[in-house]
């Protein structure tokens, strides 16, 4: 009597290569969206509305570039720029990175990046951060006609409105810091913007300026939909256990007669973590108050 035995295959080897299919497109995936939250630029908008501004005025402010060789490269952040045709760009420091091992090629990305948007045409304001407070680089950058802010003021013509625009170089904080020690308060009758690497809000509103426009905290390089930024000055999820502290992360903060506006900026600083945070140029239209009249009717 012959004995039949079936030949069975085992299945395993198809279970493990379905299982190394699934984790290989799993990382593609985590990969693209690491890219798009890192290496991508979006430009943000904001509209405001000002009763001593005759004529619109455009601004864009860059912050926080960090110049690394293989991030977003000067080309894309000018064809965006240009795309938004300002009449003044601000950039609000630490364009460079100041550790050891940056070399010269990374000091350089920066400048080139300033000094082809003078060859264009666009006035350039810059103030320092902590990164690139460096005097000899302060000096590369006047020599290249950037106007460089370190405590100083100028006033800039935009059709027939004038500009009172005041800088700072505030890497460090004391308790006696008093913008009014600095500067005389702003004009009422003239639309004033001052530039601050750091942003500090108390002492901003009690300077006064109509926009002050800030870099510096990266938008707090990860956010996650509608809890806002993971971690903050000590806090994890500060919106959720912190509620009543203020937080100035990214975005637009209404003071009285003004507003502060905060860019995530550019690079990506110690490491590329971004997430629902991606990089950003912002451009902001300025517009008199009866503008705002005339579209709400």
């Amino acid at each position: 009597m012959t004995e039949n035995i079936s030949n069975t295959t085992n299945p395993a080897p198809k279970k493990k290569k379905g299982k190394l299919r699934k984790l290989l497109y799993f990382l593609i995936f985590v990969i693209i969206i690491w890219v798009y939250n890192n290496f991508t630029l979006k430009i943000s908008r904001q509209t405001l509305y000002y009763d001593n501004v005759k004529n619109e005025i455009k601004i864009v402010a860059l912050s926080d570039l960090h110049a690394e060789k293989y991030g977003i490269s000067n080309k894309t952040i000018i064809t965006a720029i240009k795309k938004e045709n300002p009449d003044i760009v601000f950039a609000l420091g630490d364009m460079y990175s100041n550790y050891s091992v940056i070399g010269e090629e990374n000091i350089e990305i920066s400048v080139e990046l300033m000094s082809t948007l003078i060859s264009d045409g666009y006035p350039v304001y810059f103030v320092p951060g902590e990164h690139d407070n460096d005097k000899s680089y302060l000096q590369t950058l006047s020599e290249n006609n950037i106007k460089v802010m370190d405590y100083k003021t100028d006033v800039i013509r935009v059709d027939d409105t004038n500009i009172q625009i005041y800088g700072i170089n505030n890497v460090y904080f004391t308790n006696t810091f008093n913008l009014n020690n600095e500067f005389d308060s702003p004009n009422d009758d003239v639309f004033s913007i001052l530039l601050a690497h750091i942003p500090m809000y108390d002492y901003y509103e009690h300077f006064g300026a109509d926009l002050t426009l800030c870099g510096d905290t990266h938008g707090e390089v990860v956010r996650l939909p509608l809890i806002g930024p993971l971690y903050v000055n000590g806090w994890i999820f500060p919106k959720i256990t912190s509620p009543d502290n203020p937080l100035y992360d990214k975005g637009l903060f209404p003071y009285e007669n003004g507003n502060m506006y905060i860019t995530s900026g550019i690079g990506n600083y110690p490491f590329p973590a971004r997430f629902c945070n991606r990089p950003e140029i912002v451009s902001i239209t300025i517009l008199p108050e009866t503008k705002k009249e005339s579209s709400a009717n």
